[in-house]
Order: structure tokens, then sequence, then C-alpha cells
């Protein structure tokens, strides 16, 4: 849903814009595989980490679409302001790097950190503010 609104702020695309667009949807495409590889595991370790990897790949691709849409937009200040700015950006790919070498240690921890971060998400950023 994030994805729909924030294209549906964009008038008219840039070629950026298509690459990162093109990029989030392959990690977003993979999210499925690692899902169902970590279900089937019995969530194990590793497979719990890979899915911690693609969810954060695709946390960056996000990110970087943000970034190339703003830029268009004429909105951003500087590539440190854009990528540091938005609080819930910033806080969903740090704590998806943490799951990765987590999930070698503790599992439910892991868990516990998915589901916080989804719940980030539930909410539509208001419009001019970063969340």
């Amino acid at each position: 849903m994030n994805h729909h609104r924030l294209l549906q702020s964009v008038e008219t695309i840039k070629g950026r814009s298509l690459w990162a667009n093109l990029l989030w949807m392959f990690f977003a495409s993979l999210i499925p595989f690692a899902t169902a590889w970590a279900s089937n595991t019995g969530f194990a370790a590793v497979p719990v980490s890979l899915y911690g990897g693609v969810l954060f790949l695709t946390a960056i691709a996000y990110q970087t679409l943000d970034m190339t849409i703003r830029h268009a937009k004429g909105q951003m200040d500087s590539l440190w302001t854009v990528a540091t700015g938005d609080r819930r950006n910033l806080l969903t790919v740090t704590s998806y790097a943490v799951t990765v070498p987590l999930a070698y240690i503790y599992v439910p921890a892991v868990y516990l950190i998915y589901v916080l971060t989804a719940f980030l998400w539930i909410f539509p950023e208001v419009e001019g503010h970063a969340s």
C-alpha cells in the first residue's frame, strides 16, 4: 500500500525511478520464496536469516525508490537528509539488518522484530511529514 501511495505522488516518471522500482519489485518477489523456505524448515536460523536479508534488501530498494522520486520532484536536499530524514524507513532498514545475524543467536527475537517492524507500516505516512 505504501508503494502504491508513493507512486501515486508521481506526475512524471524518470528513468532512475523506473530502475529503482524494478529493483524493489525484484526483491519483493523473493519474499514468498524466503517465507516458504523458513516455514518448511521449521524456522531454522539460516532460512530466517535469509528472510531478514530479503526484507533488508527490499527496504533498501524501497528507500532508493523513495529517494529517486523525491529527487525528481525537487524535494531532495541531500542524499544524507533523505536517507536519514524518514525515521520509519531508517528504523525498518536497521531492524532488518539486525535480524540477519540475530537469527543465528535467538530466532524468537527475530520474529518479534519482524512483527514490530510490520506495525510501523500499518498506518500511511502523513503528507508532508516524515515518520
